[in-house]
């Protein structure tokens, strides 16, 4: 039975649905056939609509292209399953065709009910929305969709994985408004220099060590507040639910929410450390997430020494998550500013 639907944002995952195919059988987002893909979805409202049947004939003109990246296309109708069948017969597509007749995948879309609405919503391999088009004609539609997946699998899969850590990167949690959001209310803030989070008498307190870390901070309040509110919406669907899948570690809250600055005017740093109070036994720390809210810096990686010397360094917007137990540290930048947001999944 699908659960209620809310809608989408980008960054956000694609609905979690199950709706029968033209041979009716029940297809899943994240079948395995799908997931580990980028998938083009066409969602129509009236599969009867002509522009309906432009943006098919479209999308199964350029479906070779779309094969040779390995990406796939499912396009979703108000038919019935053997309604598809026959649309497929008919325009001779190459593509499954899913039957949604009450609407419930394209409401999660905020897509409206006209005859003629369509929209590509395009997700990454992991399931993630990437760019939904709409408001675009049939044909200019298909392609703009194709280059994006032809974009999203022109990173450097080719490479071999060596050695490295268990951490995880998840792309694309924040927007770049938001990220430069947060960096205007961190120049607007109170600082905090260069703050390490020490256990004395039972109880967690601040103390400053350049010498430890030089870093700028500005707390993000918490509970209610509008800034924490929008942060917190964007790690309960972008962040948490990979917590789960990849760690297998469900959690429900963070804590100290902060942006904060590595300068290269001090050359910041932060040199080894785990993320751990010792004897925290209530609310331990479990993971960490370094968040980067900007890019054009140099230096600042992040580095795991236990495991090889490799750095890490989250795209603008992107997340670097790794348990609380790891040893690391942040290398000093070189140049320029690098903005990021902190916290600890507990």
């Amino acid at each position: 039975m699908n659960a209620p639907v809310r809608a989408i944002q980008i960054g956000d995952y694609a609905p979690t649905i199950r709706l029968p195919n033209q041979r009716d059988k029940a297809v899943w987002a994240y079948d395995t056939n799908l997931a580990g893909h980028p998938v083009i979805y066409l969602i129509v409202r009236d599969a009867t609509s002509r522009t309906v049947t432009t943006a098919l004939e479209a999308l199964r003109d350029c479906y070779d292209e779309i094969r040779d990246i390995d990406a796939h296309v499912i396009a979703i109708t108000n038919l019935t399953p053997d309604g598809n069948k026959q649309l497929i017969e008919k325009l001779d597509l190459y593509f499954s065709v899913l039957s949604d007749p009450t609407g419930f995948y394209a409401s999660s879309f905020n897509l409206s009910a006209g005859n003629d609405t369509i929209a590509c919503a395009v997700v990454d391999r992991n399931c993630r929305l990437l760019k939904l088009l709409d408001n675009v004609s049939p044909a200019p539609m298909a392609q703009q969709a194709l280059k994006i997946c032809q974009r999203e699998v022109a990173v450097g899969d080719d490479e071999q994985v060596g050695t490295q850590a268990p951490v995880l990167l998840v792309p694309r949690v924040f927007e770049p408004d938001f990220c430069k959001k947060l960096i205007k209310y961190w120049r607007q803030g109170e600082k905090e220099e260069d703050q390490i989070t020490r256990r004395g008498m039972g109880n967690p307190h601040d103390v400053g060590n350049d010498d430890m870390k030089r870093r700028t901070d500005v707390r993000i309040p918490g509970g209610d507040d509008p800034l924490n509110f929008e942060v917190s919406r964007r790690l309960s669907f972008r962040v948490m639910p990979e917590l789960e899948k990849v760690f297998n570690h469900k959690s429900s809250k963070y804590e100290l929410a902060r942006v904060g600055c590595y300068e290269s005017s001090n050359s910041g740093f932060f040199r080894a450390h785990r993320d751990l109070y010792h004897g925290d036994n209530e609310t331990p720390r479990r993971f960490a997430m370094s968040l980067n809210l900007n890019d054009g810096f140099e230096g600042g990686g992040v580095r795991f020494p236990e495991y090889s010397m490799k750095t890490y360094t989250a795209p603008l917007g992107g997340g670097l998550v790794f348990s609380c137990k790891l040893l690391h540290e942040v290398l000093p930048i070189t140049k320029g500013k690098r903005f990021a947001v902190f916290l600890f999944f507990n």
